[in-house]
């Protein structure tokens, strides 16, 4: 699996072992509810997704799909630190 995103606000996610008859990977998964641009995304393990967007926040998914649920944390710089959101 690879993941990736950018200026539509969403994290695409596909399937590198599995491609149609032209040799595009398969889209598994787009991820939705991002207020900014997704700047970087990184799969920790096979279980666990790290977003970070535009909006400066920081989401931990957590897989499989078809229940996903992550924590997000914003940055407060003027605090200089995190505020912590569970959502699901």
């Amino acid at each position: 699996m690879t993941a990736c995103g950018g200026m539509d606000n969403m994290c695409t996610i596909y399937d590198l072992n599995n491609r149609d008859s032209s040799g595009v990977a398969k889209i598994v998964r787009e991820l939705l509810g991002y207020e900014g641009f997704l700047s970087s995304c990184r799969f920790l393990d096979d279980a666990h997704l790290v977003t970070g967007s535009g909006d400066m926040k920081m989401c931990v998914k957590t897989f499989p799909f078809s229940k996903i649920s992550f924590l997000r944390i914003r940055a407060n710089p003027s605090l200089g630190s995190f505020k912590k959101c569970l959502n699901k």
